[in-house]
């Protein structure tokens, strides 16, 4: 007998959208995220008031394309504080954007929305990059979550509850990064840095509550780049998603450290889910 669904913290996806043809991929998102367990969809756009008629007529017509059941609401303002107003607003809402309109979210993880939103955003958001198969969170892939040694707990407790909701597997994964690897390959067992890696993420697994979730693994790789790493990974698991803890950094501090979160979005085949892990409490955790 199946496991019933522990949905905690995921009661609804607030979808962004600005009626362009290639938003399709975030509402079809929405749609595998609803169709694996019951899931409230709102559709997103942000317009000027005298665009509102023909904005919600293209959104209508993108959820009746791919069968989804959702709300539909246009709305004037600012497109980053209005989504982030809005993600917030609801109790076990999540936000979902994609990167590959051409509207005020076209181009997002080029530009400064997305950075915005995963800087600001008290909720987990769901990113679909421009090589992301949205339909992957239909199918049987695991949930891929990155953990650091300190790792906030958060970003783990979202992997959680996104895999209970899908039904599917759940990998916690380890990088390893020194500077004479490379290549990709998993860290052998008698490793010293990555035995005590290994030993970490073993204990968070067993830690986990039984809700849902289906096999948990845990992965220690080596790997040059974290986000290169990640996305090799899920390339060759076929993973669903991949959940990556954001650290709220912006501007110059992110230019000069770099963000893992949003390169991992620029090249994962899959959706990416970044998870704010400092600043005001997370909301979304019921």
């Amino acid at each position: 007998m199946s496991k019933p669904h522990d949905r905690s913290g995921l009661e609804e996806l607030l979808v962004a959208a600005d009626g362009e043809d290639t938003d399709q991929v975030s509402v079809v998102a929405a749609a595998a995220l609803a169709g694996a367990a019951p899931l409230r969809v709102t559709v997103l756009s942000v317009a000027d008031p005298a665009d509102h008629d023909r904005r919600r007529a293209l959104l209508s017509a993108s959820i009746d394309a791919v069968g989804l059941e959702a709300t539909v609401t246009v709305a004037p303002g600012d497109v980053v504080d209005t989504l982030l107003h809005q993600a917030r607003s609801t109790p076990g809402r999540w936000l979902c954007l994609t990167s590959q309109g051409r509207g005020p979210f076209g181009d997002l993880l080029a530009g400064s929305i997305t950075e915005a939103v995963v800087a600001s955003s008290t909720v987990p958001v769901v990113i679909i990059g421009p090589r992301a198969d949205a339909s992957r969170l239909a199918g049987d892939g695991p949930v891929l979550v990155s953990i650091s040694p300190g790792d906030d707990p958060t970003a783990l407790e979202a992997a959680r509850i996104l895999a209970a909701h899908l039904g599917t597997g759940l990998e916690l994964v380890g990088v390893v990064s020194p500077e004479e690897r490379v290549e990709i390959d998993e860290v052998p067992a008698t490793d010293s840095p990555a035995a005590g890696a290994r030993q970490q993420l073993q204990g968070l697994a067993d830690a986990l509550p039984d809700a849902g979730v289906g096999q948990v693994g845990v992965r220690v790789l080596h790997g040059a780049e974290v986000a290169d790493t990640l996305a090799h990974l899920a390339e060759e698991t076929g993973a669903a998603a991949v959940v990556m803890a954001s650290h709220g950094v912006s501007g110059l501090r992110r230019l000069l450290r770099g963000s893992h979160t949003l390169r991992m979005a620029a090249l994962a085949p899959c959706a990416v889910v970044s998870v704010r892990v400092h600043g005001p409490e997370a909301e979304w955790s019921g």
